[in-house]
């Protein structure tokens, strides 16, 4: 299985073309970045995971999203829908002890039904008692208040691309926050909300990491 990685591990916030943030869970929440990849990365954008986020969702819940097929230049078409495989399988690894080594593996993936629609399912969703499955790009909960989705999403991450170069090559700090390179452009969304406690397991901070795997 080939596979690709972004990690959410402590407090703070970085820039750069490929930039990483984190977050111990449940002091602040965070993000890990990375949208810039190797030329075969890029061709296979269902395994490119281009950002994770993790923060508090309704009472006594964790929401954690995996953006993921980024760089996308169609949000104008509004029949378009996401960038979907069923030979990718995404896992949300967490770890409730802090010792960096995962406790709970949340899966997610893709298939087509008879009629060729795409739909998606999660297993390992803490709190809940079985998968949850259903149609993309539409909101799916479970009997607990645990939510899915799956679908085409605004590219929520903000970067000042010439502002960042401006600054390598002047030593002067020239970031804006009118000037953002991802503007107009989207990606595919998998959001998780999930029992907090469930995923703490008695612990007292969430770590979490994402990966995409193509199954041979």
């Amino acid at each position: 299985m080939r596979s690709n990685t972004v990690s959410i591990l402590a407090t703070g916030l970085t820039g750069g073309l490929a930039c990483l943030a984190a977050c111990l869970w449940p002091l602040t929440p965070g993000n890990a970045s990375d949208h810039f990849e190797a030329p075969l990365v890029q061709a296979d954008p269902a395994m490119d995971i281009t950002d994770l986020y993790l923060f508090g969702g309704s009472a006594g819940k964790t929401v954690a999203v995996i953006n993921y097929a980024g760089l996308n230049q169609s949000l104008t078409q509004p029949t378009q829908s996401g960038t979907y495989s069923d030979q990718a399988l995404y896992t949300l690894h967490i770890d409730n002890t802090g010792d960096d080594v995962e406790d709970l593996q949340v899966h997610v993936r893709f298939g087509r039904d008879s009629g060729g629609n795409w739909g998606v399912q999660v297993t390992g969703l803490p709190g809940s008692d079985g998968p949850l499955s259903g149609p993309v790009e539409q909101v799916l909960t479970d009997g607990s208040g645990n939510m899915l989705f799956a679908g085409r999403r605004d590219d929520p991450f903000f970067f000042d691309a010439q502002g960042y170069l401006d600054t390598l090559s002047s030593g002067d700090l020239m970031i804006r926050n009118d000037r953002d390179f991802l503007a107009g452009m989207n990606c595919t969304s998998i959001v998780l909300e999930f029992d907090t406690a469930a995923a703490l397991q008695g612990g007292s901070a969430l770590g979490c990491w994402a990966t995409s795997g193509r199954l041979q």
